[in-house]
């Protein structure tokens, strides 16, 4: 199994699949099976987890629908997270 740094890479890497949220863009991605059922398990856990809340619950993260900028900026924060995790 890939590591999460190197899965969310691979995220990045296919911003032709985001339509509009990140757990729908990670959903894609397994979907052409680039992802296998544990690395999307991983994956949908962090995402679960770790992405900022709302306080609607309606609204479960605090980003604006369809806009890939503000999750490509937080995929990349989380993967230097990962990288200072290592040092």
């Amino acid at each position: 199994m890939r590591t999460e740094k190197e899965l969310w890479e691979l995220v990045l890497s296919r911003q032709d699949l985001f339509w509009s949220g990140l757990c729908g863009w990670v959903i894609h991605i397994k979907g052409e099976s680039l992802i296998n059922e544990n690395e999307y398990l991983l994956l949908n856990n962090v995402l679960l987890n770790d992405l900022p809340k709302r306080k609607n619950p309606y609204h479960a993260y605090c980003w604006e629908i369809c806009k890939i900028q503000p999750r490509i900026d937080w995929i990349n924060e989380r993967i230097k997270q990962l990288e200072e995790q290592w040092k």
